[in-house]
């Protein structure tokens, strides 16, 4: 049998040996022991946290109206311990403690606890809301709770921390969903229900039946019935509307009260008052579920006709056909054709048309004023009310502008114009399509190309006559335009700017922005040669390069140039040569000066190898037989020895060496076997120079592993290695020294990584295998005595 050490015993507080341990590896501080069917999650001094996880869920970020946003990058845990319910964070902090016999989410909003015959809530980060004293609750808003106490329901201040409303009531029940607040509940007494305000006051008798049905939070009550038949109640009055002086009520969208009296319609208003007389057929809303207005249609002997929310009749009963409503304005049906009204009753259009509707929806019309939509025969216009605009049905098409509601798009024979709503014409339609370059640019498009319009002067800044048109990247106050010379696919691109005007015509293959205000130009002469160009846009002037070839160095106003057999970097700006010159032959892979990488670059002079940066200067001399730039802006530095064999070293970005060149590589290594962002690895042959092993040095050259293991990973937050010799693991601590004389089978982490790959993700304590079973090391090298048979998930 293993003994069991006292300073494990003394961490633990718990007997942690056993032989028929099933465990997960540690995650956040955490893992999962089972045995016999029964398992706990332990922390890492080896405590027991809690038994088992009942649940996980995002906690809220913020709550906006009817809208929850949860935090998707935390996880929360509502968890069990000893038979009672907690809640921890995902690192096992307790964040409600295992006190209750229940907890749950709610709405995702809230947690409901249950101790006892007792209840409370909490949010979703552990705060208690609500003092556990209560059989049930409810939440009405956040410092405001209906609680059930002694059988009855009240209501309970959080402010206050008392009931302000005693718990007397058989129900309450209360509009959540309303978008303000009310200050009052519905409450039963007795089988009848009522209105009580938070103040505890009497608002309405116990004299009704009640459903949670149309709920609302204004003086309106509507969920009530008397005698199994529809009441309406106005709080404020203290009256009942409904039979037998009413056969019918109903609440119109704009807070009047629609009523049913001797077989006709009346309204009245939230004073009580009778603004229409009772002598309608019907009164309906006109407006649909995501709008409202000051309208309501009346209809008597089968004609329509139009009431504003004061009972004021704007147009009697008298139009046979429809109205509908849209904002302040009414489109009316007369004789088979439309007009349309203002709220005096005064016909807005000199004559009526086939067909009218509004041009925005609903749902898209929320701050935006009214703008009809006009039909005569197959052509289209429309009319804004507000400013008087009419502009004449000319068009196939017309439709708001998506994502700008400010704009009208026209079109007639496949052409697009725009219009503003107060009927500006902002683009003619004379074109087969448009983009927007910027707010007040176009790009447009007809059968001879593309050209620009300018929206604010309503001209063409130039015409249709480009291939290709877009912002130029090298300068966001230019456009780059494109044109295709006849039976050519290449496209010969020029500048201009906002205003049209030419800053270089389109005779370039190509135009790439070199610095302060220079820009460099190609113009192919045939498949294999370039003539090369600097432009000036300060002097205005371009400068012909006396080279076959130029490139950008990624340092500005700095180019790469090459004559038919040196390459070297010039500036644009002296117009001086910056840097020794380097052949283009090719020697081991490296050619001249092709290009930067880390503003580094590895070339090749007089048959060896160096690196320069993009301003010229050499910073590994021209002494070594190849030379890499590596992602983290390492330098990979390599030597031929006498035998024909290649050896690498690391210098860094300034060209300090930091491992001499003594390393052994050979094609089974690729580029991708030396990248690493924190650490250089190391490789030697074997004595039979066949297996190849692996060490590391951290960025500053320090040796922290020798090649001698085979395989190397680096705990991602640095806290040591782990290495694998002859087939069996070691730990190391981060001084690469082990923390434990053991060796291990094999070593449990979460991702294994890619071959020759040196970052590792794992946590002390770490499951190890021995033989047939696993073990928990700690980053001091104990071992806990808990021997674990198989690894099963968290």
């Amino acid at each position: 049998m293993i003994r069991r050490s006292l300073l494990t015993a003394a961490l633990t507080g718990i007997t942690l040996y056993s032989t028929a341990q099933r465990a997960s590896l540690f995650s956040n501080g955490l893992a999962r022991l089972e045995e016999k069917g029964k398992g706990r999650y332990i922390n890492t001094a080896g405590e027991k946290v809690f038994d088992t996880i009942i649940s996980t869920y995002h906690p809220v970020d913020s709550i906006a109206g009817a809208s929850v946003y949860l935090n998707e990058n935390r996880d929360v845990f509502i968890v069990k311990r000893d038979g009672q319910f907690g809640v921890t964070d995902d690192h096992g902090k307790w964040l409600v403690p295992a006190a209750y016999d229940t907890i749950s989410n709610e709405w995702h909003s809230y947690l409901l606890l249950r101790r006892g015959k007792k209840m409370t809530y909490a949010s979703t980060a552990g705060k208690i809301l609500l003092p556990l004293l209560f059989e049930e609750a409810g939440i009405l808003d956040d410092t405001h709770f209906d609680v059930k106490q002694n059988g009855k329901w009240g209501i309970f201040s959080v402010p206050e921390n008392k009931l302000i409303v005693p718990a007397i009531y058989e129900k309450i029940d209360y509009c959540g969903g309303c978008g303000s607040k009310s200050e009052y509940v519905y409450a039963q007494q007795q089988g009848k229900w009522g209105v009580v305000s938070f103040k505890n006051d009497i608002l309405i008798p116990f004299r009704y039946e009640h459903s949670h049905m149309r709920m609302r939070a204004d003086e309106w009550v509507l969920s009530f019935q008397k005698n199994k038949q529809p009441v309406i109640i106005n709080l404020d009055l203290k009256k009942e509307y409904g039979p037998p002086a009413f056969a019918a009520v109903e609440l119109m969208g704009n807070g009047l009260l629609k009523a049913k009296k001797n077989g006709r319609y009346g309204l009245i208003n939230a004073a009580g008052a009778t603004v229409l007389d009772f002598i309608y057929d019907d009164i309906t809303d006109p407006y649909g579920d995501y709008a409202s207005g000051p309208y309501l249609i009346i209809t008597a002997n089968r004609k329509s006709g139009v009431v504003n929310e004061n009972g004021r009749i704007v147009i009697p009963p008298s139009v046979d056909g429809d109205i509908t409503c849209k904002g302040d304005y009414l489109i009316i049906s007369r004789n088979g054709l439309y007009n349309i009204m203002d709220s005096t009753g005064k016909v807005l259009l000199k004559k009526d048309y086939t067909e009218i509707f509004p041009l925005l929806s609903d749902r898209q019309s929320h701050g935006y004023p009214p703008v009809f939509v006009l039909k005569e025969k197959a052509l289209y216009g429309f009319y804004n009310p507000g400013t008087r605009t009419l502009v004449a049905p000319a068009f196939h098409e017309v439709e708001p502008l998506q994502g700008h509601p400010e704009l009208i798009e026209t079109v007639y024979r496949e052409r697009t114009g725009l219009y503003t709503t107060d009927g500006v014409q902002l683009l003619p339609p004379a074109y087969n399509s448009y983009s927007f370059l910027t707010p007040t640019l176009l790009s447009v498009t007809t059968d001879k190309g593309r050209g620009v319009y300018d929206l604010e002067s309503r001209k063409e800044i130039f015409a249709p006559v480009y291939r290709e048109l877009e912002i130029f990247s090298g300068n966001d106050n230019w456009l780059r335009v494109g044109a295709a010379p006849e039976d050519s696919y290449d496209f010969l691109y020029g500048l201009r700017d906002f205003k049209g005007n030419e800053i270089l015509p389109a005779a370039y293959n190509s135009i790439s922005a070199a610095g302060s205000n220079r820009y460099l130009l190609q113009q192919r002469i045939s498949d294999t040669a370039s003539r090369w160009l600097v432009y000036d846009s300060d002097a205005r002037k371009i400068t012909t390069l006396p080279y076959h070839y130029a490139a950008l160095s990624g340092q500005p106003d700095i180019l790469i140039v090459s004559d038919s057999r040196n390459s070297f970097l010039w500036n644009a700006v002296t117009g001086k040569n910056i840097s020794d010159t380097y052949p283009l032959s090719e020697m081991n892979g490296l050619p001249g000066i092709s290009g930067f990488r880390k503003n580094l670059s590895a070339l090749v002079k007089a048959g060896k190898a160096g690196v320069i940066n993009n301003k010229g200067a050499t910073i590994i001399p021209f002494t070594y037989d190849g030379a890499t730039i590596l992602d983290n802006g390492i330098i990979l530095l390599f030597r031929k020895t006498a035998d024909g064999q290649f050896k690498y070293g690391y210098a860094d970005s300034t060209g300090k060496l930091l491992v001499p060149p003594e390393y052994d590589c050979d094609q089974r290594l690729t580029t991708s076997d030396f990248e690493d962002s924190t650490w250089l690895p190391l490789y030697k042959y074997d004595a039979n120079n066949y297996h190849v092993k692996t060490g590391v040095a951290d960025m500053q050259g320090n040796i922290k592993l020798p090649p001698i293991y085979d395989r190397v990973l680096c705990n991602k937050d640095g806290k040591g290695f782990l290495v694998q010799e002859k087939g069996f693991f070691s730990i190391l601590g981060p001084d690469g020294k082990p923390i434990t004389s053991r060796r291990f089978n094999d070593v449990m982490i979460p991702r294994t990584p890619g071959y020759r790959s040196l970052s590792a993700v794992y946590t002390f304590p770490l499951l190890c295998r021995i033989d047939g079973e696993y073990r928990f090391v700690t980053a001091q090298g104990e071992m806990w005595e808990v021997e674990v048979k198989d690894v099963i998930g968290f």
